[in-house]
């Protein structure tokens, strides 16, 4: 009977046709809730669930939903599922998401299903014994936007065929592990932002707190997303890029799996990626894609991490009053503020500072509004260095602490950008045991004390002078009632390299370092017991290095 009927209004609708044609407007396609006016998200869901009918799946009327989400954000659906059914939820998100989660739940809280690959299109199914009521619940894990999902019912049977088909078969899934398919799908997303892959990645494995640095050679006009994905057993890991002065260009430091961050760059120079297990162990796949500054919209339109090397905004009378609080808070006794002076981009000018014995003085080179990166060196009237040579974006700094009162010749170079500069100086009283330090030793340990300082630390024992032979190790006892310790340690030499390793009570390591050369700084926070000791090495320097250390906390 369905047949006949279906032949017989077939054939009455043909003649109604051929008696009375249609208006011209009337033969143009119909603008259906299928039509070109639907939203892209309706389109996407209505593309995906065209590729799942013919495997025997079929939507389920009003369970269905949409909604808007931010980045640690959440929402709850309730869905009520009929007995016997089995269910296929999947949602998709707009241009801005970037990793959503899906789970269900039922009302106790029990997790019946999940899905927490790093993608924007959760698929999650569930099949119900009896009648039920369930949560549906989606986590915006990365990015912010709108998000719509949709259920399916079907058999049993057919669940493995919407897996196979909106993740690309299960066998092929099976052969890749995580890392390549979170860095396909992020490549892919980043190619719609004008980023192409540079170079092949590379994988390598970091226990707790181990360090590796990658070198990125850079070009002229270009943009790049730097990225560094954790594996299985990371928990965060931090990305820094550095200049080839040291100086930090970008960074990603948050608690995360992933680092990702994204500069444009301006000269061909080679910059250096460090990745840091902050938590976790495991691999880390490191990558990087670029593409045209012009093409993609320069600095402006980068939206991963944090981009530090920018040209100063602040006019020169509040930078150099910056400048000097900073160093009142120090504990240093200012002297009278210099006249500004202009510096175009690659000039160096020359000034003569009176640096008294017994004390340590601080020479702040201030830029303002267009100046970026300033580079500054003090140097004896034989021009030796008496400070490792600083390097800031807005200001840059040195602590000249000589053996001998005398006079130092400070060089401010302006390395990017031009504009007023002034020197801000000012004078503490030096610890005991740096009076007796060669001057760049005293300079280093003063410069990572002030830094501490300047964080809420406070020094907490007499600074520690001894000598130790190259490649050789001293251990110290660190107290261990403060909610935060620094210990910042020195070595004396140019080319000499220090690193510092906090110790629990039966030797082992629980954290490292922050190494620059002949200087290294080390924290920990809020773990009360954990530290008994620090530990410093000096990788590279002559036969017997002289070194200082101070141990500073935060209460």
């Amino acid at each position: 009977m369905r047949l006949c009927l279906s032949i017989v209004l077939s054939t009455s609708v043909a003649a109604c046709c051929a008696v009375r044609p249609a208006p011209e407007d009337a033969r143009r396609p119909a603008a259906t809730a299928r039509g070109p006016e639907r939203d892209a998200l309706t389109l996407r869901i209505d593309q995906t669930v065209d590729r799942l009918v013919p495997a025997g799946f079929t939507r389920v009327a009003g369970l269905a939903g949409r909604g808007f989400l931010t980045e640690g954000t959440s929402a709850s659906h309730s869905l009520e599922i009929e007995a016997g059914l089995c269910l296929t939820v999947l949602s998709v998100g707009s241009v801005g998401v970037r990793d959503v989660d899906a789970q269900i739940y039922s009302p106790d809280g029990t997790v019946l299903a999940e899905d927490d690959e790093p993608d924007p299109h959760p698929v999650v199914q569930l099949c119900a014994e009896r009648r039920m009521r369930v949560y549906y619940v989606v986590k915006m894990f990365a990015g912010a936007g709108a998000y719509r999902f949709v259920a399916l019912r079907s058999d049993r049977e057919a669940l493995p065929a919407a897996i196979r088909l909106l993740r690309g078969g299960a066998e092929a899934r099976a052969q890749r592990s995580s890392l390549d398919l979170r860095l396909e799908e992020l490549g892919a997303r980043l190619a719609d932002r004008g980023f192409a892959a540079r170079g092949d990645p590379v994988t390598s494995t970091l226990g707790g707190h181990e360090t590796v640095r990658f070198a990125l050679p850079t070009e002229k006009s270009v943009c790049y997303t730097v990225v560094a994905l954790g594996g299985d057993g990371v928990r965060n890991i931090d990305l820094v890029l550095l200049d080839e002065a040291a100086l930090q260009v970008a960074r990603d430091v948050g608690p995360a799996v992933d680092a990702m961050t994204q500069f444009c760059s301006e000269n061909e120079e080679t910059i250096s990626a460090e990745v840091r297990m902050v938590s976790g162990s495991g691999e880390v796949r490191f990558a990087v894609f670029g593409g045209a500054s012009e093409a993609i919209g320069g600095a402006g339109r980068l939206w991963l991490g944090e981009r530090r090397d920018r040209p100063s905004e602040l006019p020169i009378e509040a930078a150099v009053a910056a400048a000097q609080e900073e160093l009142r808070r120090a504990g240093y006794t200012l002297r009278p503020a210099q006249a500004p002076t202009k510096i175009q981009q690659r000039e160096v000018q020359s000034h003569s500072v009176q640096t008294p014995a017994g004390r340590c003085t601080a020479v702040v080179a201030v830029g303002g509004r267009g100046l970026g990166r300033l580079r500054v060196g003090a140097f004896d009237a034989a021009g030796d260095p008496l400070v490792d040579p600083t390097v800031g974006i807005g200001a840059a700094g040195a602590r000249i602490c000589p053996a001998r009162a005398g006079t130092a010749r400070v060089d401010v170079e302006a390395v990017r950008g031009g504009g007023e500069v002034s020197l801000v100086v000012g004078d503490v009283a030096t610890q005991p045991s740096l009076r007796s330090a060669r001057p760049l030793i005293a300079s280093r340990l003063q410069t990572l004390i002030d830094q501490a300082t300047a964080d809420g630390y406070v020094r907490s024992a007499d600074v520690v002078a001894g000598r130790m032979p190259s490649g050789g190790l001293r251990q110290h006892p660190v107290p261990s009632a403060a909610r935060c310790q620094r210990v910042v340690a020195a070595v004396d030499g140019m080319g000499t390299e220090a690193r510092l390793f906090f110790l629990d009570a039966a030797t082992r390591r629980v954290a490292a370092d922050h190494a620059t050369g002949g200087a290294a700084w080390i924290e920990l926070c809020d773990a009360p017991g954990v530290v008994s000791s620090v530990e410093l090495r000096v990788e590279r320097g002559g036969d017997e290095v002289e070194y200082r250390l101070a141990t500073m906390e935060k209460r």
